[in-house]
């Protein structure tokens, strides 16, 4: 008889959680399971406070969206013994699970929570403070997954307030930046810059994905620099829009670790949350950092751990 622990954010995506908490802790009974459920909010401290009693249970279930799984795996990550973690992913973009290839069936992820095979997935370090399990980013538009309101990501949809974010978004805005990798410097103006583990950012396809192999010890460095005209502009804002990512503005670079040196101060997202503003940050790759049950087809190079 296993106990799980239930991890709820009862806000994550469109409340669909608390409509559907008795369906997914009567399949975890009917299979001989004793669940605990444990309400929290998208915030590290509410996860965090939990600590050390999180290693009393069988299996750690965290159901929300990609905020809440990073909290959970960030506090996971400080314990000595964490326990074995699936995810229930039921967010308003749900990047991550998308990329992790979770069904959109409630029964089928939790199935996949209970009976999945476990994998090892590599994680992201911010500054050596934070960590992220899919990306951090800078730059156009990465503000608009922390600061809208939930209510109206529920009635717009993500891909609808992104879309917003990109028509609001002044032609002369740009970043300047000097950026170390694996393979050397770069220097320029950036309308946006990402380093990713994901085959889905902000709900598009990532121009990237057909290269994330989860646990290969590299992210993906995305890079938009910023257009010299207005027509080049324009015709940047629209293959981002139609997911043509064929454009010479839009580059990448698969690395293990970069830092970035700015100008002036800039905004990070990380996960979709605020994660601090910077004028020097350096970001690595901890690989096979954590454990989650997952469906058989996530990009991965690896067999399940026994």
């Amino acid at each position: 008889m296993k106990h799980i622990g239930l991890l709820v954010n009862p806000r994550s995506g469109k409340g669909t959680i608390r409509q559907n908490l008795y369906t997914i802790v009567e399949y975890f009974h009917r299979r001989k399971c004793i669940t605990t459920v444990i309400p929290v909010a998208v915030k590290p401290d509410m996860v965090q406070a939990l600590g050390n009693q999180l290693e009393t249970f069988d299996l750690l279930v965290c159901c929300g969206g990609d905020g809440t799984l990073n909290h959970t795996v960030s506090t996971l990550m400080k314990l000595k013994n964490p326990p074995p973690m699936a995810y229930l992913p039921m967010g308003s973009t749900n990047d991550f699970a998308s990329t992790l290839h979770y069904s959109p069936q409630l029964l089928e992820n939790c199935k996949t929570a209970l009976y999945g095979q476990p994998h090892l997935l590599d994680l992201g370090m911010f500054q050596e403070e934070k960590f992220f399990c899919y990306i951090a980013a800078f730059g156009a538009f990465t503000a608009v997954s922390y600061s809208t309101p939930q209510e109206m990501k529920n009635n717009l949809g993500h891909m609808a307030y992104i879309l917003e974010g990109l028509k609001h978004l002044p032609f002369n805005t740009s970043i300047s930046a000097s950026i170390q990798t694996d393979e050397g410097t770069l220097e320029g103006d950036f309308l946006y810059g990402s380093f990713s583990n994901s085959t889905s950012i902000g709900g598009f396809p990532s121009p990237v994905g057909k290269e994330v192999v989860l646990n290969d010890g590299k992210f993906e460095l995305l890079l938009i620099s910023a257009p010299k005209t207005l027509n080049d502009f324009n015709n940047l804002v629209a293959c981002v829009a139609q997911q043509n990512f064929s454009n010479p503005y839009i580059r990448f670079i698969q690395t293990s670790k970069l830092s970035f040196s700015f100008a002036h101060p800039v905004d990070f997202t990380l996960d979709g949350e605020f994660g601090g503003t910077v004028t020097e940050a350096s970001l690595r790759v901890i690989p096979h950092a954590f454990s989650i049950h997952l469906p058989p087809k996530a990009p991965l190079q690896q067999q399940a751990l026994v």
